[in-house]
């Protein structure tokens, strides 16, 4: 399926209202107990008393959930983290452009990512994000100074009607150290530092950036792995869900040439089998299994939880083409025929 920005903006649209929890991605399905307690074990930071309780109350564990990042993965099956998405960007875009912004630009902030989904009837410019847990998926007026940039990739085509002077565009350079062979931490030096500093700064740390409550100077070059470059490696490895330690390792390393989880397996169905009857007065993961399952299956279909005229469509033409009783009810006989 070719991504493109109108798809991507059409698509996080359909989630509003999705809830938020930090780590949570959308595409893996429901929110488990297993995630939650994996999660909790490893982001204290995050996963404060305060916030377990929200999750709770809310009744979170059951439903599908998003965080950020996760909204975007969604749609594009790459997981990457919003550090990574900065890093990973094609084009880095200064907001004073903003009207010049393609529908699906994802606008940037350290720690926070959304999608920009073009102008409202009133004109203002408005982004969908995964706010927080107090939230959830939400549509807000765009306010330029609360964002640092607007960033597009190569593997996303866009309807870009206004181009942007290049000057003004910032795209990523090859980084001119030698990768590291060896493990760094606190206290490291060298040549192999300079090429992780090199990489964070490309990862959004280039500027002052907090972490634990606590602001630090950007990131600079100079080969010493000191307090900021360790707080930047521990801001990184939560924004890329690792365990957050300050040590660069495989995973780090690998997480900072975004080749970690980068993506969702193909032609897998995220989420559970129905047992009972689909049809159009269904709404939720048992739509969504179900459009899942058509577009693996070659049914092109966004997966939105909602058994639309697109959906109905599908399930008759399928149930037409494998000799099924064609009546757009999705029960045994072809739950077992989208399956085979």
């Amino acid at each position: 399926m070719s991504l493109t920005g109108k798809e991507m903006s059409k698509f996080v649209t359909s989630k509003i209202g999705t809830p938020y929890v930090y780590g949570a991605k959308g595409a893996e399905g429901i929110f488990t107990k297993s995630k939650f307690d994996w999660l909790v074990a490893n982001y204290p930071k995050v996963f404060t008393q305060s916030y377990i309780n929200k999750v709770i109350n809310k009744k979170l564990i059951g439903q599908v959930c998003t965080d950020c990042s996760g909204l975007i993965s969604w749609y594009t099956g790459k997981v990457l983290g919003s550090a990574q998405l900065y890093s990973k960007a094609y084009a880095r875009l200064p907001m004073s452009e903003l009207d010049k912004f393609a529908k699906g630009t994802i606008l940037y902030k350290q720690g926070h990512v959304g999608v920009y989904i073009g102008k409202n009837s009133k004109g203002q410019h408005v982004v969908v994000e995964a706010k927080g847990i107090d939230y959830g998926t939400i549509a807000s007026i765009v306010n330029p100074s609360k964002w640092t940039c607007g960033l597009t990739f190569d593997w996303i085509n866009y309807d870009i009607f206004t181009p942007i002077d290049e000057k003004k565009i910032t795209y990523r350079a090859k980084n001119p150290y030698s990768k590291p062979t060896r493990t760094l931490k606190i206290g490291s030096k060298g040549e192999e530092v300079r090429w992780l500093q090199y990489e964070l700064i490309e990862a959004g740390f280039g500027v002052g950036f907090s972490y634990a409550s606590r602001r630090y100077d950007p990131i600079v070059i100079d080969g010493d792995f000191g307090r900021c470059t360790d707080a930047a490696v521990r801001a990184f490895q939560a924004s890329s869900k690792l365990t957050v330690d300050g040590i660069v390792g495989n995973k780090t390393f690998a997480a900072l040439e975004s080749q970690l989880n980068e993506n969702i397996p193909a032609g897998k169905n995220i989420y559970p089998e129905p047992t009972s009857l689909v049809d159009k007065k269904s709404k939720g993961i048992s739509v969504m299994w179900l459009q899942t399952q058509l577009s693996i299956r070659g049914y092109e279909l966004p997966v939105t939880g909602e058994f639309d005229l697109a959906t109905a469509m599908a399930v008759r033409k399928f149930q037409k083409e494998h000799k099924l009783v064609v009546d757009t009810k999705v029960g045994t006989l072809t739950r077992k025929a989208l399956l085979s």
